[in-house]
């Protein structure tokens, strides 16, 4: 886990590289594993990514499939 943890450190440094790009940010508000403080390190570094807050968990995907899929697609411009 130790190498895991120097290469996310290693992404997170080289950040703002992709700074400009567009992001689209999908966050569980009940996550209980990674807290609202890691969402508001990310809005800092990503001032223009569009965040989107779940009533959900860490899997948002998986708990709230139909409303990602449709926010996904609406971020690529399909929906």
């Amino acid at each position: 886990m130790a190498a895991a943890s120097d290469w996310y450190q290693q992404q997170w440094e080289r950040l703002d590289t992709l700074a400009a790009k567009q992001w689209l940010i999908l966050w569980g508000t009940e996550d209980s594993f990674i807290t609202p403080s890691f969402l508001q390190k990310r809005e800092k570094r990503l001032p223009h990514a569009q965040v989107d807050r779940f009533d959900c968990g860490h899997f948002v995907m998986e708990e709230r499939t139909g409303e990602v899929i449709e926010r996904i697609e609406g971020f690529l411009g399909r929906g």
